[in-house]
């Protein structure tokens, strides 16, 4: 354990514990609480070093213990003097928030996986814009560097005799980069000579393509079930932990079983990139087989490969049951990870470069092949040369992205630097990782690990490695980068001085070099959980705060959410949190819409093209590819801290942020799904979960609560007596009181957000505004808000009336305040207050909104007009409930200033 916060009693004090780095050697960690002999509790303190290289039997520095009645201040202060005390990270707020998170963006890597190519690219951007959705910023993620794999890792054994349909793409791929058609050796289970007529018939390189291929993997399987069973059981012995490898490989299985109107709509959406002169032409298909002999040896060698996945899936299957939930140190586990370092290796090796890239090093520091232009494809031929620049500039002239980041592994690529003449200057030497009893515990197959099977290429000076690519990516145009698998450093650091030794020189580097080489501070950090990550953080201001979000993963995505927002709880002091990429049509779609709104982070979708839910991205994206981003990392109430929001059958998880003027609380119902740390993976332990009814009050929202931390740094707002709340699910605004709650009903999978908007009360008029409701985030479109008065009545609270106070205008406060060192009106009922309004000739409430939609506020008496830069616009006003409506019309420019004249 890295983080461990307890509540004393109920609703506080707290107390934190956290584990520290010391003299960047060695990294503590929390032992998982045991029962004593005597009966109390114990906890434990691991140090280590993660080699035996690097010993010591005194530290300085060890364990942080702190406490404090307010939770998240405790957490913010202690997560960032350990970060100090570890390794020079620094507060999220003092550090500068890329740009780009202010805008909607697009990923690559679930629309595409490795196979991104420009021109998918263009029909990702250009399907968005067409819907009016326009991508401002641009990650390219894995698949556009130049990488191979070791020779050993990437052919079969002579005379293999069966193909899965996802290995018949690896075994298709590796023919290809062996004849020069992809730029990549991803080798796999077949051999790459002799065998059946599917791997002969892989020597027709100019057969090959998009539709070839499809069509090659539709014959390679005649029981898909087979396969898939055969694949699912092999992952979950030789991959559990990286459900990365595994969500792309079912995805290429599914994307074969896909029929029809899908490959229709590529076809022709390759036709149209293909317009004009220049373009490349289609690949032909695969011609149609005439041989009698052909037919039945497929026929027979179908029948036998079907068979023998069945043989294969069943005793994977015993072999995953044997291993699943036992400990590190049980004697089939370390007989396991035996064979597994021994007469297995060859194949395992074979399968993770079949499976996934995680075991191909950096042979190159530019672009590969495919990135010549525009139209290039995913089968572009190898001996074409890239041009990154040109596509990053047509990227930006065509499309209209502002920002591009590219993807990279912060060893260079999964396995580190290829030990290549081409990379030759940075010296790369390939070490093999042994996992500590750390990681052990956690998962006893990180023992046959890709990293601990296939090594990783580590360079002699990182700093060298990284200036060198963040220079080459800016020299194209390229804007900031997306960091991954950091935390694999660490382990490989075993087999050298460490791994926080290691992670430090690593970590060091790419953030002097992502300072030097990208203005504006683009860079995403990437599963970099581990503290010799976190705590390197010096200026890097965005990371990731859980492991991805896996589309066909459905036992994951009500788990990622809550996983997300407990570790924002600890990230949330050095970073603002990423809570990764989402598709918009999807099942889960709304449901993960609604929680990026929530987390404060960036708002980025990786759907492939022509595959939206525009009705849903518009309720996110603003015309000119602007979001209403809250402005702090998304955090569990008070009352989810010390709750399981999956296990318990009774809390709905509840998260709340603020906005410039108003708060916002989302609801999710997440019981059901969970990660099961027996049997390794997220699994469904309730098919119905239970609808649960959540309670939801204004103090919800930190800088709400009178006497928190957030209270007292906004000033009176945080001390509001009444609070106008608006629920997405019900469309209904009404007031509360600051402990008063709303009752909302989720369903199981269900979601709700409320938008929470103190009552500014002054010159005897109450005004609260909740935002463009067309939003998901209708709080965040109110930028700034100020009620100004002609009246000679002096002002009841310090206000700054801005330039209108200065003509004639007297500014009033910003809130309705009272008892506990509250001044002035606050002091008398609020009944009384608003009583006295007609004792005022004129009052004006003054807003910046952003965005266009309907609008909505709560105000105490009938406005006389409404203003929009100085034009009368209609309005809709009820009496009964205060409610305000008017229309933001659609304009070039989305900064809008609104006069409500009272």
């Amino acid at each position: 354990m890295q983080f461990l916060l307890l509540e004393v009693r109920a609703g506080g004090p707290y107390v934190l514990l956290l584990p520290l780095i010391d003299n960047d050697r060695f990294r503590a960690q929390l032992l998982p609480m045991r029962a004593g002999r005597q009966g109390p509790i114990q906890l434990g303190v691991r140090v280590e070093s993660g080699t035996d290289a690097t010993q010591a039997d005194r530290w300085s520095n060890v364990l942080l213990a702190a406490a404090g009645a307010d939770p998240y201040e405790l957490v913010d202060r202690a997560v960032v003097a350990a970060g100090r005390l570890s390794g020079g990270a620094t507060p999220r707020w003092d550090k500068e928030m890329p740009e780009a998170l202010d805008y909607f963006g697009w990923c690559t890597w679930d629309a595409f996986y490795t196979r991104v190519s420009p021109r998918g690219i263009a029909q990702g951007l250009s399907s968005l814009n067409k819907g009016g959705c326009k991508p401002r910023w641009l990650i390219i993620d894995d698949g556009w560097q130049t990488s191979q794999c070791d020779p050993e890792h990437g052919t079969g054994r002579n005379g293999a005799t069966f193909l899965t349909a996802a290995h018949s793409r690896a075994a298709s791929q590796h023919f290809q980069a062996q004849s020069g058609v992809s730029p990549f050796a991803s080798g796999g289970l077949v051999s790459s000579s002799g065998g059946s007529w599917l791997t002969r018939r892989l020597s027709e390189p100019q057969e090959l393509g998009p539709p070839g291929e499809r069509g090659l993997l539709r014959q390679a399987s005649s029981s898909r079930r087979a396969e898939r069973a055969l694949l699912q059981q092999s992952m979950g012995i030789v991959a559990a932990s990286d459900l990365r490898g595994q969500s792309r490989l079912m995805a290429e299985l599914d994307e074969v079983e896909e029929e029809g109107e899908e490959e229709e709509e590529e076809q022709a959406g390759q036709a149209e990139l293909q317009e004009g002169e220049g373009g490349l032409p289609a690949s032909p298909r695969l011609p149609e087989r005439t041989r009698l002999w052909e037919i039945i040896y497929d026929f027979l060698y179908d029948i036998a490969a079907s068979l023998f996945s069945w043989f294969a899936a069943t005793f994977l299957l015993v072999i995953k049951l044997w291993l699943q939930g036992a400990s590190y140190s049980s004697w089939h586990v370390r007989l396991f990870g035996r064979l597994a370092r021994g007469p297995l290796r060859p194949a395992f090796l074979r399968f993770y470069a079949s499976a996934s890239q995680h075991t191909q090093r950096l042979s190159g520091i530019g672009a590969n092949s495919k990135f010549v232009h525009m139209r290039s494809g995913p089968d572009t031929p190898r001996w074409r040369k890239a041009d990154l620049a040109a596509v990053v500039r047509d990227i930006k002239q065509q499309f209209g992205v502002q920002y591009v980041l590219c993807w990279h592994a912060l060893a260079g690529y999964w396995a580190g630097v290829a030990p290549t003449a081409s990379m030759e200057k940075y010296h790369p030497k390939v070490y093999y990782a042994r996992a500590n009893p750390t990681l052990l515990e956690v998962d006893p197959m990180f023992a046959w690990n890709q990293f601990v099977l296939a090594g990783s290429g580590i360079v002699e000076d990182p700093y060298l490695l990284h200036s060198d690519m963040h220079a080459y990516l800016q020299k194209c145009g390229v804007d900031g980068v997306k960091v991954d698998v950091q935390s694999q450093i660490g382990l490989v650091g075993s087999a050298l001085q460490g791994g926080p030794l290691l992670s430090g020189a690593y970590h060091r580097s790419l953030e002097r070099s992502v300072a030097q080489h990208f203005p504006g501070n683009h860079c995403i950090n990437c599963m970099c959980h581990c503290t010799e990550d976190l705590y390197r953080m010096e200026h890097t201001a965005v990371a990731r705060c859980s492991d991805d979000f896996y589309p066909r993963l459905p036992e994951s995505w009500l788990p990622h959410i809550s996983i997300c927002a407990f570790n924002t709880l600890f990230l949330g002091a050095l970073v603002q949190g990423d809570w990764d990429m989402w598709q918009s049509k999807h099942p889960a779609a709304a449901l993960h819409a609604a929680a990026r709104v929530i987390s404060g982070g960036p708002m980025y979708v990786s759907d492939r093209p022509r595959r939206h839910d525009f009705d849903l991205l518009r309720r996110l994206v603003l015309p000119d590819g602007s979001v209403l981003r809250a402005q702090l990392p998304g955090r569990p109430t008070r009352d989810c801290l010390m709750c399981d929001p999956n296990r318990d059958n009774r809390t709905a998880l509840k998260i709340w942020n603020m906005n410039d003027v108003t708060g916002i609380v989302g609801v999710f119902n997440l019981q059901g799904c969970a990660y099961d740390r027996w049997k390794r993976r997220f699994v469904r332990h309730l098919e119905h979960p239970p609808t649960l009814t959540a309670s939801v009050s204004p103090c919800d929202v930190e800088a709400f609560r009178p006497g928190s931390m957030l209270s007292a740094v906004i000033g009176p707002a945080g001390g509001a007596r009444k609070y106008a709340v608006y629920a997405e699910s019900s469309k209904r605004m009404q007031l509360l009181e600051p402990t008063e709650q709303l009752a909302l009903v989720v369903a199981g999978g269900g979601w709700d957000l409320v938008a929470i908007s103190p009552l500014r009360v002054g010159f005897g008029v109450g005004v609260a505004p909740i935002g463009l409701v067309n939003m998901l985030n209708c709080g965040g479109a109110v930028k700034s808000l100020q009620l100004l008065s002609t009246s000679s009545r002096p002002s009841t609270a310090d206000g700054d009336g801005g330039a209108l106070a200065g003509d004639g205008w007297q500014a009033a406060g910003s809130t309705c305040t009272g008892e506990d060192g509250r001044e002035g009106e606050a002091a008398e009922s609020e009944a009384s207050l608003l009583g006295k309004m007609s004792a005022v000739a004129d009052v004006m409430a003054v807003m910046l909104i952003k965005g266009c939609g309907t609008f909505l506020m709560y105000c105490s008496r009938r406005p006389q007009t409404v203003l929009l830069d100085e034009k009368d616009v209609p309005f809709d006003y009820s009496p009964a409930t205060g409610k305000l409506l008017f229309e933001v019309p659609q304009r070039d420019v989305l900064l809008n200033e609104a006069r409500v004249l009272i």
